[in-house]
């Protein structure tokens, strides 16, 4: 299989998944920390 290289289209798509992914990922373990120690913002 020859590698090539995505169009930048599907780098974007990627790339904002990824991004999504990291930021919900942040908000789960904000919230998980908020429960264990009771941290109210």
């Amino acid at each position: 299989m020859a590698h090539t290289v995505p169009p930048i289209d599907d780098w974007m798509k990627a790339t904002n998944k990824f991004e999504k992914n990291v930021e919900d990922l942040k908000k789960e373990l904000t919230n998980i920390f908020r429960k264990k120690w009771g941290v109210k913002e």
